[in-house]
């Protein structure tokens, strides 16, 4: 949990495809992130140092009568302890069922690819909130067209290489889970997600001829 935090970004910016609001281009790529900022306990997750400080956060949160559980808590990822899994929560929706595995896939392997690192010993970086929230701010307004800087170094790099870096070392863990093709799929993602397509579409035929699409679009079969 503490790692994938991390990788939240560039979740963000590939599965980016909210650029409108209100019948107009809000500027961003992910209008809907920007949007659940309102909410409390929203954006990326502050690190745990253990599980006992997660669960002692949400008694003392569920004890004073700020949020009654931990399905209140409303972060762009958080654990799942009833399923036994991580939640991302910060993609948008996607146009085709095709996007939306491809999206999975990239959180699946993902979290298998991080178990295997800790597993062999790696000491895995828990960066801090406000160094990804830089990160998190570029991939809501820019998506694949931002520039994201190393969690570490800092040094700015184009969200397309950093993803596309990362894609190549989720491809074994894909294969071992059978989501390679999903996988896959995401490269076209990487090269055009739903926000550049919705622009494109809405420069050739206006936003309500955006609309029309959408709907053509999501209701065909997979």
């Amino acid at each position: 949990y503490n790692a994938a935090r991390s990788f939240l970004p560039e979740i963000a910016a590939l599965a980016a495809n909210s650029p409108y609001f209100d019948g107009a281009d809000s500027g961003l790529a992910s209008s809907r992130l920007k949007l659940t900022e309102e909410l409390p306990r929203a954006g990326i997750p502050p690190a745990f140092g253990s599980w006992q400080e997660l669960a002692a956060f949400v008694a003392w949160g569920s004890g004073a009568g700020l949020f009654p559980d931990l399905t209140y808590l409303w972060w762009d990822l958080r654990p799942r302890p009833e399923y036994g899994t991580l939640e991302f929560r910060i993609a948008d929706t996607q146009t085709s069922p095709e996007d939306a595995a491809a999206i999975a896939a990239v959180c699946q392997s993902l979290v298998v690819s991080l178990g295997a690192r800790r597993r062999a010993g790696e000491e895995l970086p828990a960066h801090q909130s406000h160094t990804l929230n830089e990160n998190r701010w570029v991939a809501v307004r820019d998506g694949v067209d931002g520039i994201l800087a190393d969690p570490d170094t800092g040094m700015a790099e184009p969200a397309r290489d950093r993803i596309g870096r990362l894609l190549l070392e989720l491809e074994p863990h894909a294969s071992e889970l059978g989501c390679c093709e999903e996988l896959a799929h995401a490269w076209r993602l990487l090269t055009e997600n739903g926000a550049c397509r919705q622009r494109a579409v809405a420069a050739r035929r206006g936003v309500r001829g955006l609309l029309e699409w959408l709907a053509d679009e999501t209701e065909q079969p997979s």
